[in-house]
């Protein structure tokens, strides 16, 4: 077609083009929607068990402060949570020095919020009272064998959370 001496032709893609466009595609699909799809719990179920060992642990230095009113720490499997106490006041969760709050951790509110889907699979204690409880020198009380808590996050795995049951040393462990 002329209109007043140009020559108008219709633009297309070529071939070329439009295979570009699908790789470009192709690969920004196989890089992004993975990470969007398959999140990973490992990162979780590893802060979950450094929390639970760091609590371990602040209720050994706090029975080791406190000789006269041991800490111990009260374990709620049916609901998911533990809690650290004085030995007079089992009941009662200790205020956290850091902010202020209950010391409970139930996986899924407070400084746990974002580990939901994480819960206490086994509690080994000796005892069979839910109960890890440690003495003047941080070491566990009446446990015969090195108490566990596993934890398992929802895809299945697991890590381990162990006290020495001689030395109160706290160590994680992962299949």
């Amino acid at each position: 077609m002329r209109a007043s001496g140009h020559i108008f032709r219709s633009r297309a893609f070529t071939l070329f083009e439009l295979l570009s466009v699908v790789m470009i595609i192709a690969v920004i699909g196989v890089v992004v929607i993975p990470t969007f799809v398959n999140r990973s719990t490992a990162p979780a179920l590893r802060t979950a068990a450094n929390i639970l060992a760091c609590d371990i642990e602040f209720a050994e230095g706090e029975s080791i402060t406190h000789p006269s009113d041991l800490r111990q720490i009260q374990f709620d499997g049916s609901g998911n949570r533990y809690w650290i106490a004085a030995s007079a006041s089992a009941a009662t969760p200790l205020t956290s020095p850091v902010d202020g709050q209950p010391y409970l951790n139930d996986f899924t509110t407070g400084r746990s919020a974002e580990m939901t889907g994480i819960s206490l699979s086994a509690i080994n204690l000796t005892n069979n009272a839910m109960v890890l409880q440690f003495d003047a020198y941080g070491r566990p009380v009446g446990q015969l064998s090195n108490p566990s808590i596993r934890l398992v996050a929802t895809d299945g795995s697991t890590m381990t959370v162990t006290v020495d049951a001689t030395t109160g040393e706290t160590s994680i462990s992962s299949p």
